[in-house]
């Protein structure tokens, strides 16, 4: 093991968004990245979590030729 820090040139800062993988089309992509930014409010912590199901499973449905 070395004492050297992992090299965090790639990580992406606060200020830009995460690189979004590019395998389905953009539609998809752009409902699945709308449910993970759901927010998670005090009522309901499950809220972000059943978004990005339903999402996933709307995707699944339209594309399954992307799903095994």
């Amino acid at each position: 093991m070395t004492d050297e820090t992992p090299d965090t040139q790639d990580r992406p800062t606060s200020t830009q968004p995460p690189e979004v993988a590019k395998v389905l089309p953009f539609e998809a992509r752009a409902l699945l990245v709308r449910a993970a930014s759901t927010p998670i409010p005090d009522c309901d912590p499950y809220a972000r979590i059943r978004a990005i199901e339903e999402a996933t499973a709307r995707v699944q449905r339209a594309l399954p030729e992307f799903f095994k």
